[in-house]
């Protein structure tokens, strides 16, 4: 039984018929491996119309010596409404002479139908032909006559159950306390947290279990083996690592061995502490091939030469040997000796064997392969019996749930296109004699809830009045500024009749209001096409306006793009207040279309090397000019740092940060908000603003080995500061966070721009 998507999953009832006499029970080898007879309840069915068909197609009219439920599983996913379904089993008993009239009829069981004892479904269950652990329970439980999980002809007890699942008798639940919390009190704590498996990660992956598995609770190897497979492990290995996953002996994984085993192999997991220890644990099951909890010689070299693979070091024969006896000579055990799970945790953790932290390692994230399942794990889950149809009021049909209401409200501005099409006339309603008749003065009337078009549209708005005066100041200072390519000298700057304490207090309000916006964004802002990404600015005014013509020419609200800007404001430039006003202008009337990321000229120390602080003392004064300056920084001090497009395209200013700053992108989230001085504050900041690729031309025999010692990064000798990062760097870093390409500021190109 499968299904194609989470939106597509339902209650299932399944049947244990067991037959008391021969104590067999009826199994189906659908898929290669066995289970119980299943059907999904979909559409307006009834759990008992459901049951009572399926019964007829298996059973025909033999006669049911009784029926009971004898199991109940609750599966609900957190993040999902709607999201609650169930797995029923009911327990039919069958005389040996009604086994025998049975002639199945329906072709969905056709040639799969089979009748075997709890033992031997104990043989199939340990040669991994088994769907799931609960079918040996199934069986032992139809046996028994009280429902506890005992063998009833006093054989061991069952330790199949996981206890994430919190069982009771014959209730069992899957939900959100079945995730793992990130307190970091045990060792697989740490390991999920080092993982940055977050509630969300860990709920995304609850569903992908729950798709692939359902109606069963526990994982098979071929299931495992189809998704690691398109995890891309190596195929001949896969059966090693269920094996190393598989730490219960349940010959089966619950969701929790499911995790554990990710977080353990993803690329991007910090190996150190508890979860260092875990993935040690796993790594020695993993390599333990022949399962008898030591490492003889042969497998203790298998580790030997994947670490040596990893280092580029030579993996023949006698280099592999000298290594292994030598490392265990120096724990004092011979060449000829078996290895314990406890001397090689010591080994490792006494640095007599380097290397675990880059072994047993997916080359991709497994966020990538979540994103590639894209609608797989979207949408309502279907409930049962009934469903409430909205249009009929019976239960024929189902409906997804309530429509929202969206109320819709007239907005309190005309905008009229002039000839040409390279101005807008903007008009407020009321003021147009023949738009508005009399008897509906008062719907267009003003309203709070039509604040946006007031703020946006309103040419006596704040935002709006300091853009006027933006755009009168470059054309009053245009003959001695625009010749300026580059800040060495400012001219006398003419105000004209534009106040620059007023233009200060205006700006001041402008920059409280951007710094409340920027501190709800995250650090790095996740972002959806269409949208125009500019790289630095640098003061040049003239050319953002040019972008304005040619970009959002009627303004950002009826531009059909996002815009984001990848720092670099200020500084070279002559006209650095006026474009960092501008953009904080528009920031302030769309803070869901205007997005600023921070460069590394927004910060102060580079700027008082090159322009800006001389430019706002040249143009308000001395008095004026320092606080106008501060006041902006403080704005740049809480300015995301990077974003992302579409969930694939990475983009910063600077460059990828090192992998021992930011293991995975999650990292990013944990960046300070406020950073007045981000070289102290944040490393892992500071490379975003500052890190470069490695030129071709550059590239010499030292930068080469410094990048091949450095896991592709050297330091950034061009800049005096941070790293260069190669394309071996980059590509890492893209696949073990999922993204496809990087897009990055922070140097001129000849063209505009560079592939």
């Amino acid at each position: 039984m499968e299904f194609k998507s989470v939106g597509d999953m339902c209650d299932v009832i399944s049947h244990v018929v067991f037959c008391p006499d021969d104590g067999t029970m009826m199994v189906t080898s659908a898929n290669k491996e066995l289970w119980i007879p299943s059907v999904k309840v979909t559409g307006a069915s009834s759990w008992e119309s459901m049951s009572n068909n399926e019964l007829k197609n298996l059973l025909g009219s033999v006669t049911i010596s009784s029926e009971r439920l004898t199991c109940l599983s609750k599966v609900t996913i957190p993040d999902l409404s709607a999201s609650t379904f169930y797995h029923c089993v009911l327990e039919i008993k069958l005389k040996s002479d009604a086994k025998k009239k049975i002639k199945t009829t329906s072709s969905k069981y056709q040639g799969q139908i089979r009748w075997l004892r709890d033992k031997e479904i104990l043989q199939y269950l340990y040669s991994d032909n088994v769907l799931s652990p609960e079918l040996v329970e199934f069986c032992q439980l139809a046996k028994s006559s009280k429902n506890d999980t005992s063998f009833p002809d006093g054989g061991e007890a069952l330790t199949f159950r996981a206890n994430e699942y919190h069982y009771k008798g014959i209730l069992s639940e899957i939900n959100a306390d079945t995730l793992v919390t990130l307190s970091g009190q045990t060792p697989y704590e740490s390991l999920v947290e080092a993982a940055s498996f977050t509630k969300e990660v860990q709920t995304t992956l609850l569903k992908l279990f729950i798709l692939f598995c359902f109606p069963a609770l526990y994982m098979c190897q071929r299931i495992f083996t189809k998704l690691m497979s398109e995890l891309g492990w190596p195929a001949d290995e896969i059966t090693f690592l269920f094996r190393a996953a598989d730490t219960n002996g349940r010959s089966a994984l619950s969701f929790r061995d499911f995790l554990y085993i990710l977080a353990a192999i993803e690329p991007g997991t910090i190996h150190g502490g508890g979860a260092a220890e875990i993935r040690c644990k796993f790594i020695f099951r993993y390599y333990d091939r022949d399962r008898d909890n030591v490492l003889s010689p042969t497998e203790f070299k298998l580790i030997i030469s994947a670490s040596r693979k990893l280092k580029r070091l030579p993996i023949d024969a006698a280099s592999v040997k000298q290594e292994a006896d030598s490392i265990l000579k120096t724990i004092g055990l011979g060449e000829t000796s078996n290895v314990t799970i406890a001397q090689f945790l010591k080994c490792v953790s006494d640095l007599k064997f380097r290397g675990t932290s880059q072994l047993f390692r997916l080359q991709n994230s497994i966020n990538a392969y979540i994103k590639n399942q894209g609608t797989k794990l979207q949408g309502n889950i279907s409930s049962s019996p009934a469903f409430y149809s909205k249009n009929t009021g019976n239960t024929a049909g189902k409906v997804a749930g309530p429509v929202p209401t969206i109320e819709y409200v007239f907005a309190q501005h005309s905008l009229r296109i002039l000839e040409g099409g390279t101005e807008i006339n903007i008009q407020q309603l009321t003021d147009i004699d023949t738009g508005v008749s009399a008897s509906s003065t008062g719907i267009v009337g003003s309203n709070a809830s039509r604040r946006m078009s007031l703020d946006q549209f309103n040419q006596q708005s704040l935002t709006n009045e300091l853009i006027k005066s933006l755009r009168f100041l470059a054309y009053n200072n245009k003959k001695k500024y625009e010749p300026l390519k580059l800040a060495k000298t400012f001219p006398d700057y003419n105000w004209g009749p534009v106040d620059p304490s007023v233009f200060c207090r205006q700006l001041s309000q402008v920059c409280d209001s951007v710094k409340k916006i920027l501190r709800e964004e995250k650090r790095m802002i996740s972002l959806t096409s269409p949208i125009y990404v500019l790289g630095d600015l640098h003061g040049n005014f003239p050319v953002l306006l040019e972008f304005e013509k040619s970009f959002w020419c009627f303004g950002p609200a009826l531009c059909p793009c996002s815009l984001l800007f990848l720092g670099d404001y200020v500084d070279r430039g002559v006209w650095s207040i006026e474009v960092i006003t501008y953009l904080l202008c528009f920031k302030a009337q769309f803070p869901d279309k205007i997005f600023l990321i921070r460069g590394n000229h927004e910060v102060r120390e580079v700027q008082k090397s090159f322009s800006f602080y001389e430019e706002c003392n040249k143009k308000f004064g001395e008095k004026l000019g320092p606080s106008v300056w501060n006041l902006v920084n403080t704005v740049f001090d809480v300015m995301p740092l990077a974003a992302t497009i579409d969930g694939q395209l990475f983009c910063c200013h600077g460059g990828i940060p090192p992998p021992w700053l930011c293991p995975t992108i999650s990292a990013l989230y944990k960046i300070p908000i406020e950073l007045s001085k981000p070289a102290e504050q944040s490393s892992l900041a500071w490379e975003l603003m500052w890190n470069d690729p490695v030129k071709q031309n550059s590239l010499n025999e030292q930068v080469a080995m410094e990048l091949m010692a450095n896991e592709g990064f050297a330091n950034n000798k061009k800049r005096g500061t941070a790293h260069i990062f190669s394309y071996e760097a980059l590509d890492r870093f893209l696949n073990t966070n999922g993204y496809s390409n990087l897009i990055r500021a922070h140097e001129v190109v000849q063209a505009g721009f560079q592939f």
